[in-house]
């Protein structure tokens, strides 16, 4: 064989035969002749130099870098603009180039169904299904029915339109205020009002010098959120500010405001809340006030006693920081709207079989609960 190539070879391989049979014949493999000189290298080759100490050249010295300290920025009047709103008669300070925010698109109540049936078919069984109500229809009757009573506990009074909400049921109720709805629109162009924002509005307790003022909101409810947004109560606010500006006798100030939504409200939402101290908020969900606390047969009747029979109270000998608490956030302490540090008489009727009945009075006092933290 000659140095330069690779020789010819010739491998004998035996194919094995299967289980039960004999050997397969031989079979030839031929590898082909390639000269060495036409096989590239694997690795490329590498020449390595050797410089003098004194031809090496440095780097550049780097660059020296200064610091200039600049007083920091201050705000002035130019900073600030104030934009007019796209609501006329506002103006509302904003930053130039901030985006406004985006209007929601709530979400519409249904209309119940009406067929033109004699009421004679009404307990047929596909009569009764198709009627059925729809369970929005329903939530949305039992917080309005129950907020009123809840307002008239309190001691405020109730317009007289709202008589007749006891009577209707829940369809004829969304009917009959959907058509109220309608109407104003009629008599007010340029205004489209919802029926939330129908059953809106202000009630009044006590005297003409000494009124009390409380505004209950019914937001919309998002449909591309799970939450009642931050616009929606900046939007309250706006509108409570200006009240408060205005001081117009018509339509006074407001320092009183019960929230009632669909959705709870987002953090957002609640820190513009946290940030208006002026006004007093109250806030419900549909599902925490669609059944009233007092309503149930277990539960005594709560009374805040006044400034005279508190006196009385210490004269007898009890002292104020013996009375047991009760939390201000308790359902009975949010329906009834006492204060931290009102003194509430509970008194409970113990009915017993074949004994007179048992009066029992209890006293407590309403305190700020106290946020223990988890260990």
């Amino acid at each position: 064989m000659e140095p330069s190539k690779v020789g010819i070879a010739d491998v004998k391989t035996t194919v094995p035969a299967p289980a039960g049979q004999t050997t397969q014949p031989a079979q030839f493999v031929h590898f082909s002749t390639i000269p060495i000189a036409q096989i590239p290298p694997v690795v490329p080759a590498v020449q390595f130099t050797q410089r003098p100490l004194a031809q090496v050249t440095h780097l550049p010295p780097p660059r020296a870098v200064q610091f200039i300290l600049r007083p920091p920025a201050t705000i002035t009047s130019e900073t600030r603009t104030i934009v007019p709103s796209t609501r006329t008669g506002s103006t509302r300070p904003t930053i130039p180039g901030s985006k406004t925010p985006e209007k929601i698109r709530p979400e519409k109540i249904p209309e119940p169904l009406q067929l033109n049936i004699p009421p004679e078919r009404h307990k047929s069984p596909v009569v009764r299904q198709k009627m059925k109500q729809n369970p929005k229809i329903y939530i949305l009757y039992k917080v309005v029915t129950n907020i009123l009573s809840l307002l008239r506990k309190r001691g405020y009074e109730i317009p007289n339109e709202f008589d007749d909400l006891n009577n209707l049921t829940p369809n004829k109720f969304i009917l009959t205020y959907l058509r109220k709805a309608q109407i104003y629109n009629s008599q007010h162009p340029g205004e489209e009002i919802t029926l939330r924002k129908y059953l809106s509005r202000d009630f009044y307790r006590g005297d003409l010098n000494n009124r009390e003022i409380i505004h209950v909101n019914y937001p919309e409810t998002p449909i591309d959120s799970g939450t009642t947004t931050k616009s929606q109560i900046d939007h309250l606010i706006d509108i409570l500010g200006r009240r408060m500006n205005s001081q117009n006798y018509l339509n006074p100030a407001i320092y009183h405001v019960m929230i009632v939504s669909e959705l709870p409200l987002s953090p957002q939402a609640r820190t513009s809340l946290k940030n208006y101290q002026a006004i007093k908020f109250e806030l419900y969900t549909y599902s925490e006030i669609s059944f009233l606390a007092s309503q149930h047969f277990l539960v005594p009747e709560h009374r805040a006693l006044t400034q005279d029979e508190v006196g009385d109270i210490i004269k007898s000998g009890i002292a104020i920081s013996t009375l047991k608490t009760i939390a201000n956030d308790d359902p009975i302490i949010r329906e009834y709207g006492f204060s931290v540090d009102d003194i509430i008489e509970i008194t409970r009727y113990n009915y017993l079989y074949l004994h007179p009945i048992i009066v029992t009075i209890e006293y407590r006092i309403v305190s700020r609960r106290l946020m223990i933290p988890k260990k």
